[in-house]
């Protein structure tokens, strides 16, 4: 097999792991770039070369494309595999990698132009007959535009960034007057046209499609025109349109259907010509209609459960269509899936607060193991999660010959789990799987609000952030699934090993306790705490929940601010959290500018409060 001779990764963590290895087994030299924070990280000790990429954030390091090509001329790198993310999907860098002389491991720059945009790609499909979202072909200008589309197509509706991605750029608006709150919060003339140089400018409108089901093709097309849909996989499972357990082969989904997804996916794949893997994303409502999402132009987090259940190493095929290989000569192409497989994203999230992303040091780290049980990490410990990159610690991938036996597997393997020294999104992975809806034996009962309106305390349009309760003394284990018990233990009682469970009105008698050894990640809980959304009615403060870099503030002093209103943005590890007045007033002081970086319960805006007038 003609395989390009080296690789580098223009990519960090699990992905760019799960690249070195495979280029390993085909004797493909390996080339990491690393940022300032992942310096001796155990994934760049993977790779045959290492090449220091300077600078702490992802604009200076894993974004800076003029620097990872430099280092690329400097490796003599055959070709560059971008992961996913950061500039996967940038068409210019493609383009500058190939006009160097180096192999693109993805689509061409063009194709990524077509499919990349979701505005563009949601055009061509219109033009191929691929059924589509009810939505605006132009961007929306104006409120009265918004508000009028709402009306004809059914709010609710999404306000939506083109080139957005993992769930970011995505605004719910339900009704006529959300359209106003968010022209209102934006600094916008609800009697004019939304500025050429404001952040909503090229936003268009899509109707929201209420209890629908997120489907994906993984497709693969060689140079020769040859095309292979991979497997069907079911993502549903998500939180704020950012997927958290995916699924192999797509369960509940009739022949029909997917030989509709089949067709649809080749159609848009061959307009492009379309040269390695790729996802096309789809929605099917709660009446089973399908309908075009978006084209995902790169390697997708989630294609490990495609790989379990056909047997196939999807890197591998991607080096090889790069170099000339035919698929029908690579790939069992007629096969069908082999059993089932789900895969469980391990992030530092806390469920007692939202999930909220948490930068920290990893204490410990034992993974399950045995039969099924793959894990895609990057990370030992000792080893940091820095704040500025994503949460991401592990993929947990199981796979079984029947979804049953699918599900059981993946219970014992999150039994068998352990994380220290951050939280993480396994205890509420735990209820997910033994939630009625997700175990039907027939599936397809979850949909893409499911976990929010199940699992997660439901979120307000906006979170009232006032002063958060400081952590207390107790910083290892998992974030609370249940968040009543305010710890739970093994212990042994005569022999016997049983679980305790202790309430937080016990706790607080007994002086609080802590439970910074690590445990089992059913077992752990952090002392209970409020989430940023419960608000004391005399707060007057606005305070970060995280630690986080503040990236909009949307008020400035002397403004009056009812409650409820966005007041602040701030982001850490690719997650945008709204804050907002916890009452109504006038804003006194900020003390925090854009770009700024901010600590957790660190102050950003105080409000001195409207006075009550006197009944009498």
């Amino acid at each position: 097999m003609n395989y390009p001779t080296s690789v580098l990764v223009a990519n960090r963590g699990e992905i760019a792991a799960r690249i070195f290895r495979t280029a390993r087994e085909l004797g493909v030299r390996s080339i990491a770039v690393y940022a300032d924070p992942d310096r001796g990280a155990t994934w760049t000790k993977l790779a045959d070369e290492a090449y220091s990429l300077p600078g702490t954030t992802a604009a200076q390091t894993y974004l800076n494309a003029e620097a990872i090509l430099a280092l690329a001329h400097t490796a003599e790198a055959a070709a560059v595999h971008p992961g996913y993310g950061f500039l996967s999907e940038e068409p210019d860098f493609a383009d500058a990698i190939q006009a160097a002389g180096m192999i693109w491991l993805g689509p061409s720059a063009e194709a990524i132009r077509a499919l990349g945009n979701k505005s563009a790609a949601r055009a061509l499909a219109e033009q191929l007959g691929v059924g589509v979202i009810p939505g605006t072909t132009q961007p929306v200008r104006t409120q009265a535009e918004l508000i009028e589309f709402g009306e004809d197509a059914g709010f609710p509706i999404l306000l939506k960034n083109p080139a957005g991605g993992g769930g970011r750029g995505i605004l719910e608006l339900a009704d006529a007057a959300a359209v106003g709150t968010l022209w209102r919060d934006h600094g916008l003339d609800p009697d004019a046209q939304i500025p050429p140089t404001h952040p909503l400018r090229q936003y268009f409108a899509e109707k929201r499609l209420v209890g629908a089901r997120h489907l994906e093709t993984q497709c693969l097309r060689d140079q020769h025109g040859n095309f292979w849909l991979a497997s069907t996989r079911d993502c549903s499972v998500q939180r704020r349109n950012q997927k958290l357990i995916e699924e192999a082969p797509a369960p509940a989904l009739t022949a029909e259907t997917e030989a509709t997804l089949a067709e649809w996916s080749e159609a848009l794949f061959t307009a492009v010509n379309y040269q390695g893997a790729g996802t096309c994303e789809f929605l099917i409502d709660a009446d089973n209609r399908p309908y075009f999402l978006e084209v995902n132009p790169r390697l997708q987090v989630e294609h490990t459960v495609t790989e379990e259940v056909t047997g196939t190493d999807l890197v591998a095929l991607q080096l090889a269509i790069a170099g000339g290989g035919d698929l029908t000569q690579l790939a069992p192409l007629a096969d069908t899936p082999r059993g089932h497989s789900l895969q469980m994203r391990i992030t530092s999230e806390d469920p007692a607060r939202q999930l909220l992303p948490t930068a920290g040091t990893l204490t410990e780290i034992e993974w399950p193991k045995g039969p099924g049980i793959r894990i895609d990490a990057a990370l030992a410990p000792n080893e940091e999660i820095p704040v500025a990159f994503d949460s991401m610690i592990a993929k947990i991938i199981v796979t079984a010959p029947t979804r049953e036996q699918l599900i059981a597997r993946a219970r014992r393997a999150l039994g068998e789990l352990r994380i220290g020294g951050v939280p993480s999104c396994a205890p509420l992975y735990e209820q997910v799987l033994n939630s009625p809806e997700f175990t039907d034996p027939e599936g397809g009962k979850v949909h893409t609000r499911w976990l929010e309106e199940q699992h997660l305390v439901r979120l307000e349009s906006q979170t009232v952030a006032t002063a958060p309760v400081p952590p207390s003394t107790g910083s290892g284990g998992t974030g609370g699934a249940h968040p009543e018990w305010a710890a739970e233990f093994e212990i042994e009682l005569d022999g016997q090993r049983r679980r305790l469970r202790l309430p937080q009105e016990l706790l607080t008698q007994l002086g609080n306790g802590s439970t910074e050894r690590a445990a089992p990640a059913q077992l752990r809980r952090r002392p209970r705490r409020e989430g940023v959304a419960a608000a004391t009615t005399n707060s007057n403060q606005v305070m970060s929940p995280m630690q986080a870099t503040v990236v909009r503030v949307a008020v400035t002093e002397g403004d009056h601010v009812s409650a409820g209103e966005l007041v602040i943005v701030v982001e850490a590890m690719k997650m945008e959290q709204p804050l907002a007045a916890p009452v109504n007033g006038t804003v006194t002081t900020i003390t925090v500018g854009v770009g700024d970086s901010v600590s957790p319960y660190q102050l950003l805006v105080t409000i001195n409060p409207d006075t009550e007038k006197d009944p009498s």
